[in-house]
């Protein structure tokens, strides 16, 4: 393969590799912003019954 096709392709599986990630940061960011706002010490509650 040339330069040019391999760049291209990188270029492209970046593009879906950022789009993945988007899809992920929707899905899980309520989520992820609830648990910032938890106080440190409410953690262990949380992982009480792993």
């Amino acid at each position: 393969m040339c330069t040019a096709t391999i760049a291209a392709s990188h270029k492209k599986e970046m593009g879906m590799a950022n789009a993945f990630e988007r899809v992920i940061d929707w899905m899980l960011g309520p989520f992820a912003r609830e648990l910032a706002r938890m106080p440190a010490s409410s953690f262990r509650y949380l992982l009480n019954g792993l």
